[in-house]
């Protein structure tokens, strides 16, 4: 999700990130959108936790950082985030990385603040 005027570098990073099967939308677009979620969730439930290493890849995710970002960020190989990001997906039973985000923030599992 991108604005319609933002400039021609940001819509070819976004067709890259989307290529590599990244989340592509503008940071405050994410804000908002995992904003609303977090209101019409219930908020945390018992046994909603993920594991450490799984809730550090959703809180970059929820940032905007990309694998190569996560990879950098987690001090792990590149090859080694997609099996993290997969993993921290099938915590949250999603089937995409917007998907886990929209869920975390239903169940609480995002800090949701302004930066």
């Amino acid at each position: 999700m991108v604005p319609k005027d933002v400039r021609i570098a940001r819509i070819v990073a976004a067709v890259r990130a989307v290529r590599a099967g990244e989340v592509a939308v503008e940071p405050t677009v994410l804000r908002s959108l995992l904003a609303q979620a977090a209101a019409e969730g219930n908020g945390p439930s018992d046994g909603a936790a993920l594991p450490a290493e799984q809730q550090a890849v959703l809180e970059l995710l929820a940032q905007g950082v990309g694998s190569e970002g996560i990879a950098g960020k987690l001090g792990l190989d590149a090859g080694d985030v997609e099996p993290r990001v997969a993993a921290t997906l099938e915590g949250l039973g999603a089937r995409s990385r917007l998907e886990a985000l929209v869920l975390a923030a239903r169940r609480g599992l995002l800090q949701l603040g302004s930066g």
